[in-house]
């Protein structure tokens, strides 16, 4: 049967006031998926796997580096240790999980029954979050050498870490843009790591009659988003999602 020309509009009319409406205003999504996870591995740690106890503090870049100090102090059985170094590493995703890598090198003196020597430790850790214990897993190889003694010793062992309390991947976005007459989307975003750690977003991005849906741009530095979003009134569903936060990949 053939529909009219003014019921077929009045058709799409009624049809079209179905659909998803046009993002406008503030909207904040709670993000607890996996998939869309962001760990912030920054903080202070006490590396107790190391020959002494090591306190270190790190920090984690917008493109996944992590930088940071470490302290190395011990004293007991005739011998002393005092040192200072620096840390640099890497935190990324593998398989839909966080990666950190660790790597540091110190050098200093260590004295021992009245003698001091020249001292040498170089490390390197390779772990994978557990997003269920809140804890990192993997190996770490450390070499320590001593000036006057030949060889160094070298030493693989399998360690646990744990993350930082408030680094458990979930994080919140807070949206608030405006969508002009043509569909043209533009405001910003706020990521709230639970740590307190603020990513504020650019936000560019159009909105589609046709399908309901909004394409948005979200960019800080190096922290990018692509995603496809549908207002649902009150929330918003990620309907696709591509792009990198603090190194770690973001896919949906």
């Amino acid at each position: 049967m053939k529909v009219p020309r003014f019921a077929g509009i009045l058709l799409a009319l009624f049809l079209g006031s179905f659909a998803s409406a046009q993002m406008d205003g503030e909207y904040t999504v709670h993000i607890t998926d996996e998939d869309l996870a962001v760990y912030n591995v920054s903080g202070d740690y006490t590396f107790t796997w190391l020959p002494w106890p090591t306190d270190a503090s790190t920090t984690l870049n917008d493109s996944g580096q992590i930088v940071g100090t470490g302290h190395i102090s011990y004293s007991g059985g005739g011998a002393s240790v005092d040192m200072d170094f620096e840390i640099d590493g890497k935190a990324s995703t593998q398989n839909g999980k966080l990666r950190v890598q660790y790597r540091f090198k110190a050098s200093g003196q260590v004295s021992y029954a009245g003698r001091t020597t020249k001292f040498r430790l170089t490390v390197s850790a390779d772990m994978t979050a557990d997003p269920g214990s809140n804890t990192m897993s993997g190996t770490v190889t450390y070499a320590v050498s001593v000036q006057g003694y030949s060889g160094a010793g070298r030493v693989t062992e399998k360690i646990t870490l744990d993350l930082p309390p408030t680094s458990d991947g979930t994080w919140d976005l807070t949206f608030n843009v405006t969508t002009d007459d043509s569909g043209t989307v533009s405001g910003t975003a706020v990521g709230t790591l639970p740590n307190g750690d603020p990513i504020v977003f650019d936000v560019r991005g159009k909105y589609s009659h046709k399908t309901g849906t909004t394409t948005l741009i979200l960019q800080e530095g190096r922290n990018k988003l692509r995603m496809t979003v549908t207002d649902e009134g009150s929330d918003l569903a990620f309907n696709k999602v591509r792009g990198k936060v603090l190194g770690q990949r973001l896919k949906r």
